[in-house]
């Protein structure tokens, strides 16, 4: 099943993203020219299934009476810099490996100017409601004010504001692997840590005969594994290459706190975890490398374990200054 539902596959690659634009959007890339090179701010936030988003609204306040999660899922928008467009379309490849039941709604400067302070700027304006490193609590309104800061900006400074939304879907080849020319790593397993109470409004939801089987999907895949590799010698922890991978899933899940995972030591991890994906193929999630919840024993990875930097102090007069 390569490329499994007509997705994608989950190589982190920027043409896959690009290919991974909804058909609606141009994703960007009509611009083109020397403003492909220009730095870029952005923002992105998540969007859900709207008959997923509404039940799991619904049956959390049937559960306790709040709307914490759904909420929280709603306004979580990230902001960020990249040095250039492909850059840009790089980062958003890993938010869509590491999200697996949401499509993202982007929305990017790319611009001749200063994109570290103009990302500091934003940071400094919402770290009132900052939720953790680059993730902000923003409602539409937020949102439309800063699209409106980055229209000026482009018009001002000869830059473009460009609008996408990705693809719901990305793909997993089950196509055996070769050795590695990079031996030894670990291949992980990995899953949202999202909670006592969040794990019993999702079960209640499955268990729910009035839940409808597209739903029930969306819940399976949240609560899904994501089987993975990483090599000892480029993930900055030789000892542990998963945790330096892991890292980058906690940089893109702004909703999470703690993730859990296993890892297996192997002298050629990206041929054995396509064994595991062609040996759990049955168990395939539907989207990325995300399969059916894996039981094995799990140890955590917590967000203060790492240091999520995220500038909250006063930057003021040098913003003032470089303009």
């Amino acid at each position: 099943l390569p490329g499994g539902n007509g997705g994608d596959e989950d190589d982190n690659s920027s043409e896959a993203v690009a290919e991974g634009v909804d058909d609606n959007e141009d994703g960007g890339n009509n611009e083109g020219g020397d403003k492909d090179n220009f730095d870029v701010v952005y923002f992105v936030y998540l969007i859900l299934d709207k008959e997923f988003s509404d039940k799991l609204r619904e049956t959390e306040q049937q559960h306790d009476g709040s709307t914490e999660f759904s909420t929280l899922l709603r306004q979580l928008t990230k902001i960020g810099r990249a040095a250039n467009w492909k850059d840009f379309m790089d980062k958003i490849s890993h938010l869509r490996t590491w999200n697996n039941f949401a499509a993202f709604q982007c929305v990017a400067l790319s611009y001749p100017g200063n994109s570290e302070d103009a990302e500091n700027a934003l940071h400094l304006a919402y770290s009132a409601v900052r939720h953790a490193g680059e993730w902000f609590l923003l409602n539409m309104f937020d949102r439309a004010c800063v699209a409106s800061l980055f229209e000026r900006a482009a018009e001002r400074l000869g830059g473009v504001v460009r609008y996408f939304r990705t693809s719901w879907a990305l793909g997993c080849s089950f196509v055996p692997r070769a050795i590695d020319t990079q031996p030894n790593g670990q291949v992980y397993f990995a899953e949202y840590g999202l909670g006592q109470r969040v794990i019993a409004v999702l079960v209640t939801m499955l268990n729910d005969n009035n839940t409808s089987n597209s739903v029930k999907g969306w819940c399976r895949r949240i609560m899904s594994t994501k089987i993975g590799c990483a090599w000892r010698t480029t993930c900055g922890y030789p000892q542990e290459p998963a945790r330096g991978r892991l890292n980058n899933m906690l940089w893109a899940c702004g909703f999470l706190q703690t993730i859990y995972y296993r890892t297996v030591n192997t002298h050629h991890p990206m041929r054995d975890e396509k064994l595991e994906h062609i040996n759990q193929i049955q168990n395939w999630s539907g989207y990325g490398e995300w399969f059916n919840k894996d039981d094995g024993e799990k140890q955590p990875l917590n967000r203060e374990d790492r240091n999520f930097a995220c500038h909250d102090v006063d930057f003021y007069s040098h913003l003032i200054s470089t303009g």
